[in-house]
């Protein structure tokens, strides 16, 4: 399978966004502007799920994906799911469409570590591929981080795959480090 496009061209970012504010950039995605959604945007988002599953197929060619559509049900179920336990928090980025998006989710802090009481975990972030480069996942986390402190939570965490080094520099550079490795075996 080929890798999934990049559509477009990279275009640095020319200021900064923050929550509710707008962030100026060149080309196809002006004024985007990352803010809190609820549960009721969710069917928005699939567009966006799907550019991730598409990659993510393409990343791990050697553990099967499930269908898209099959994929999306079970994301979405989730979503709805710490919707309903108050643990979700949901960013959009965009202008008249949007662009990319995060969810974050606040669990109970680790029983080994000191790392709080509550953690908060990236579960997705994923941008459409004209919108990457441009600094509006930092403007994700960015918000992601402002949730956490606001609501007392010091650790930020997020799962990234091993073959996904773009991924992985990213979050390096967002101050992020290895501490976990999750491991995989045929029963």
């Amino acid at each position: 399978m080929e890798k999934p496009a990049r559509l477009g061209y990279r275009v640095r970012s020319v200021g900064k966004a923050s929550l509710g504010n707008t962030m100026m950039t060149s080309g196809p995605y002006e004024n985007v502007r990352i803010f809190k959604a609820g549960r009721d945007r969710l069917s928005e988002i699939k567009p966006l799920w799907a550019a991730l599953h598409a990659y993510h197929t393409w990343l791990n060619q050697d553990v099967a994906t499930r269908d898209v559509d099959d994929s999306w049900r079970r994301r979405r179920a989730q979503y709805e799911r710490w919707f309903d336990d108050g643990s979700a928090t949901l960013f959009l980025a965009g202008n008249a469409t949007l662009c990319g998006y995060l969810m974050l989710r606040v669990a109970e802090g680790l029983p080994t570590w000191s790392v709080g009481e509550r953690i908060a975990e990236v579960e997705t972030l994923s941008l459409v591929g004209p919108a990457r480069g441009r600094g509006i996942g930092q403007a994700l986390i960015a918000a992601a981080r402002l949730e956490a402190r606001t609501q007392g939570i010091v650790t930020l965490s997020v799962a990234v795959a091993i073959t996904n080094e773009g991924a992985r520099r990213f979050y390096e550079r967002e101050g992020f480090r290895p501490f976990f490795v999750s491991m995989l075996a045929h029963t």
